[in-house]
């Protein structure tokens, strides 16, 4: 996926900003995993499982009830820590070679609000707690 323009110049002006004091500054590309994505998912969903664990799920959103029930199948293999311990074995060299890492965290700004729902409505959603009740039943 290629990185939008403001989100590429935001990196570069950070890394003008550290070459600025006198920091080595270089262009590298880490050796990311193409199952990078999918191990991140399950390690998310996986602690929304343990963290929803012992909750009343009555109370959870139903968006917390859904992503900690899709992480549960992957609880047991993300404790284990075989995929983590793959991914630091792989990184490592590259990581030693470096003090910091500036990569954008986003690559392009989000989708708007799905037709039918109003930006207000979109921007609520985002800011509820994810483990109380929405204020509309069933959501």
């Amino acid at each position: 996926m290629s990185v939008s323009r403001p989100y590429t110049m935001a990196v570069r002006e950070a890394a003008g900003a550290l070459a600025g004091a006198g920091h080595r500054v270089r262009r590298a590309e880490p050796p990311y995993p193409l199952s990078l994505g999918v191990t991140s998912l399950r390690h998310w969903t996986a602690g929304t499982a343990v963290d929803a664990e012992g909750l009343d799920p009555a109370l959870l959103a139903r968006r917390t009830r859904v992503h900690a029930a899709v992480g549960r199948r992957f609880v047991r293999s993300v404790r284990s820590g075989d995929e983590r311990e793959r991914l630091r074995a792989r990184l490592t060299p590259f990581l030693t070679e470096h003090d910091v890492l500036l990569t954008p965290t986003l690559a392009r700004r989000s989708p708007g609000p799905p037709r039918g729902t109003s930006a207000a409505g979109c921007a609520t959603s985002w800011r509820t707690p994810p483990t109380r009740r929405s204020p509309r039943r069933g959501t």
